[in-house]
């Protein structure tokens, strides 16, 4: 989708792209919160969840610059390129984990 942004020169496509990414993101967050707070043990989330954040907080920043150095250098629609790159090698690099692919879930008896 994001590949798509970088290729439309059309606002109105563009804006309709931004949309459903915003809400596949939205259901992507949702989805993974929810099998973490399934299968991680309760008295664990409290670490995942922080090493969770710092990562976020210290990954958000260097993205942000990254994306600024790029765009200053080139345009947006590299911009836009670089990030569907990233987004498809990190969706190679989770299908190819084993661990991943072997997830599952359990109910647990009530």
């Amino acid at each position: 989708m994001v590949l798509s942004l970088a290729l439309t020169s059309s606002l109105v496509i563009a804006l309709a792209l931004f949309f459903a990414l915003g809400v596949l993101t939205g259901y992507s967050n949702v989805t993974w919160l929810s099998a973490v707070q399934l299968l991680v043990p309760s008295e664990m989330q409290g670490r995942y969840f922080g090493v969770d954040q710092l990562a976020s907080f210290a990954a958000i920043p260097v993205g942000q610059v990254i994306g600024a150095l790029v765009i200053q250098s080139s345009s947006v629609q590299s911009d836009f390129l670089v990030a569907a790159g990233g987004m498809c090698l990190a969706s190679l690099g989770f299908l190819a984990s084993s661990d991943l692919r072997a997830l599952g879930y359990a109910r647990r008896p009530r």
